[in-house]
């Protein structure tokens, strides 16, 4: 399966997840995202912030390489320099520097392009990313949620059939009063 194919997936922790697994993939084997160049471009005016970072920090990787006759999306990445999320500002940055300079890795932000950085930062992002937004509203599809309740509501795609499935035989195997 090529993960690439689905970086446009409807549900942000979706496409997150999926950019990812690029960067780890590109940490380890940058060549193998030549593929995957085209829709990481596409990503990089994702509506999520850490979506745009991710796609950003792969294409880094894929210009750290240094694979003749890639071009990366300059255009897209120098606008990202000026985004309002530091995230997206450093990994725009580090795709930009390698682009530039892919043989002075001395020159290149910490954690970022390393599968240490991503273990360093996913579990917080995710927690972000399913947090609702302060409002008492799911921030996926904005119906409210229950005071003490899950992040994210149980009627939208946020959540995954295992968790709904398990809901509904924790439903069944209560008892009737």
């Amino acid at each position: 399966m090529n993960l690439a194919e689905h970086l446009d997936d409807e549900n942000e922790l979706v496409r997150y997840h999926l950019c990812t697994a690029v960067v780890v993939v590109g940490c380890e084997y940058p060549d193998a995202l030549v593929e995957a160049r085209s829709e990481l471009g596409r990503r990089l005016d994702d509506e999520n912030s850490f979506v745009r970072g991710q796609a950003a920090e792969a294409l880094g990787l894929l210009a750290w390489a240094d694979i003749e006759d890639v071009l990366l999306p300059r255009t897209e990445l120098v606008a990202l320099e000026d985004d309002e999320e530091s995230f997206v500002t450093k990994r725009a940055g580090f795709a930009l520097t390698t682009s530039d300079d892919p043989e002075n890795p001395e020159s290149l932000p910490d954690g970022i392009g390393t599968v240490e950085g991503i273990q360093g930062t996913t579990d917080d992002i995710v927690e972000e990313i399913t947090s609702p937004d302060g409002d008492g509203e799911c921030s996926h599809c904005g119906l409210a949620l229950p005071e003490n309740g899950s992040p994210m509501c149980t009627t939208h795609s946020c959540t995954s059939k295992s968790t709904t499935r398990s809901s509904e035989q924790n439903m069944r195997s209560r008892p009737r009063r």
